[in-house]
């Protein structure tokens, strides 16, 4: 696990590592869709995200109204379940329990009725800001942090020995 203070140098780290972990052709796209209907005519947008494998790391950005799982709690994935490489749900193994269980994206409605996404709320979790790491117990942990920098202590405090 690599902890950062930045988001930008998350995002980096797990592009990184999934490119280097995975081979392409077993790599699937988790996107948000946004569909429309505006005077009788019908739109889609697909927004990719992130790109992921089976057996990667991930974890919930914010508590899921589908499955029950809570922002901050991370899930290795042992099935994707797509067409043409545009996820439709995982099963996933929770850390905290063990227990394997579908997960699926969330269903929000706009506010007119006429347009609504389907959204995963989860992101890569190879690499994460000290934030999210709190209350977390990681194995290996690298920190990237900044020559002069305090939190040191505070960044490392429940890593487990190796």
């Amino acid at each position: 696990m690599v902890l950062s203070f930045k988001n930008s140098t998350i995002f980096n780290f797990i592009k990184n590592i999934t490119e280097k972990l995975f081979h392409p052709e077993h790599l699937y796209q988790i996107s948000n869709s946004t569909y429309t209907i505006h005077q009788d005519i019908a739109s889609s947008l697909y927004v990719p995200r992130f790109t992921f494998s089976k057996y990667s790391r991930v974890l919930v950005n914010k508590n899921s109204k589908s499955t029950r799982l809570f922002n901050g709690e991370m899930f290795t994935v042992r099935n994707t379940n797509s067409i043409e490489n545009r996820v439709i749900s995982l099963d996933v193994t929770l850390d905290s329990t063990q227990e394997t269980q579908e997960f699926e994206p969330d269903l929000v409605l706009g506010s007119d009725t006429k347009s609504w996404k389907i959204e995963f709320q989860i992101q890569p979790a190879y690499a994460l800001t000290y934030h999210k790491s709190q209350r977390q117990t990681l194995d290996p942990v690298f920190s990237a942090r900044r020559k002069k920098s305090s939190s040191s202590h505070v960044s490392c405090g429940n890593q487990r020995p190796m």
